[in-house]
């Protein structure tokens, strides 16, 4: 739907299935019966002068792998644009989400590792959301233009998840309207001038999980880009954020951000950057009062906003023409973290953590062969993520992650093959074993995922068509 339409009309046809092997273990395979998923996308675009038309439809199902995970969705959407004029284009989309799914939270104990427990074996949850959005630009002069956007999105969802609250389940009912102006003015060969308003308002009816609120935001924003020398590039910038929840006091925060860019030359470039950051809670993560899995959540009307100061310096390299890297390290330290967790009363809050640092490394290598026959990439990401305030270690945060792939291009064929590797999570809320609702919950293992794949391009007839597996 994001794709631009050409001079000629385009319609895409795409269609897809597969089926799930049957678990390694014995004792985890809860059903003989084959668990399948597919889909079907339809999508066109058309242009008439100077209105263009893009349309896509698709509905897909998945009988899930484990236990009542399944979903079943539909998916639609629209956009039109329209050039008034060289100086003038106008934009208006909209898309729409149904889906319903099944509710699987965590596993029954460690020999029935894909499936729910018993009594969460009919839980389901069903949603529709849809978005419309629409844009404007104008080019006011040869240095000057600016551009208006806004969004509206709606959201409805119910579920029949019994809580100590509501024996019947929750539904909830939220909208957020969005609205933002920018202004663009090259000062100069190489200085470009950006600055803009932005505001939002929201609201929320739940009754039985987070209440009715209503809530706003603005903020303002400036930036500077300018080149110093051939080589060096300079970014300083600031935005000031205001956010308020009804009945709760308002939060702001003035984030000043610094950039530099410096290519000494064409197959060379240093990057650095450093920024304030702002979060204030949601209201899920302010007035929750429900259960799940057994776990009972309460509010916490006395949440704080996340604040952040991030830092990275990084560079990357062309060795040749088929081969580049690029890498960075990075620090991002955060003042009270918004962490759900076990309060002293014994039920989970969303809670602060007064400071917590997450700092490493990461590393890219691209390769490619023989004009693109052979391409490869290889990504690296280390981190040590810590609470500065206990001195562990922060929950559910591996310490490395590894992407491996490669594709072998002999037109009109294509083979494929990935990697992704995530290390062992090193901390998890340990409240969840001792307290006795997973069992078996401190069991925990790498993640290795490996995929391969072929495609091939043929026709049939004048139609062009590709087969993947």
């Amino acid at each position: 739907i994001t794709r631009s339409a050409g001079e000629q009309p385009e319609t895409r046809l795409r269609l897809y299935g597969g089926m799930y092997n049957l678990p390694k273990y014995q004792s985890w395979r809860w059903t003989e019966e084959p668990r399948t998923f597919g889909g079907i996308h339809a999508g066109s675009l058309n242009r008439l002068g100077d209105l263009s038309l893009a349309v896509a439809a698709d509905r897909t199902v998945n009988d899930g792998y484990r236990r009542n995970d399944y979903w079943k969705r539909w998916n639609g959407s629209i956009r039109l644009g329209y050039t008034i004029s060289p100086y003038q284009s106008a934009g208006l989309s909209f898309s729409i989400l149904e889906q319903k799914r099944g509710n699987f939270l965590y596993w029954r104990n460690f020999e029935h590792a894909l499936e729910p427990p018993e009594d969460q074996l009919r839980e389901s949850v069903t949603s529709v959301r849809w978005n419309l959005s629409g844009s404007y630009r104008q080019f006011v002069s040869e240095r000057f233009f600016y551009s208006a956007r806004f969004s509206w999105f709606r959201s409805r969802w119910n579920d029949n998840i019994p809580s100590l609250y509501d024996s019947s389940g929750s539904d909830s009912r939220s909208g957020v309207f969005t609205g933002e102006v920018q202004g663009n003015y090259q000062v100069a060969p190489g200085h470009l001038f950006i600055a803009g308003i932005a505001a939002s308002l929201q609201n929320v009816d739940a009754d039985t999980i987070f209440g009715k609120h209503d809530g706003h935001g603005a903020a303002a924003y400036l930036q500077d880009e300018v080149r110093l020398f051939e080589a060096l590039r300079l970014t300083v910038g600031g935005r000031f954020d205001v956010q308020s929840i009804a009945g709760l006091e308002a939060l702001s925060q003035f984030n000043p951000k610094l950039g530099l860019a410096f290519s000494p030359s064409d197959s060379s470039s240093l990057r650095f950057s450093i920024g304030r950051g702002f979060r204030a809670p949601t209201v899920a993560e302010v007035f929750t009062t429900s259960t799940a899995g057994g776990v009972a959540i309460l509010p916490n009307p006395a949440l704080k906003p996340e604040r952040s100061w991030s830092v990275e310096l990084g560079g990357s390299h062309s060795f040749t023409g088929s081969i580049q890297a690029d890498c960075s390290l990075f620090r991002n330290e955060f003042w009270d973290l918004i962490e759900p967790a076990f309060g002293v009363d014994g039920v989970v809050h969303f809670q602060n953590i007064t400071r917590a640092l997450v700092y490493g490394a990461e590393a890219t290598v691209n390769l490619n062969f023989l004009n693109r026959l052979l391409d490869h990439q290889i990504s690296y990401t280390y981190l040590v993520p810590k609470d500065l305030t206990t001195g562990d270690l922060l929950k559910y945060r591996p310490r490395h992650l590894l992407y491996l792939s490669s594709q072998v291009n002999l037109p009109p064929v294509r083979f494929g093959f990935d990697v992704r590797f995530i290390s062992n999570t090193e901390r998890i809320d340990d409240s969840f074993v001792t307290l006795g609702i997973i069992s078996g919950g401190d069991q925990r293992v790498p993640i290795t995922v490996a995929d391969v794949r072929v495609c091939a391009g043929w026709a049939l007839g004048a139609l062009p068509m590709t087969t993947a597996f």
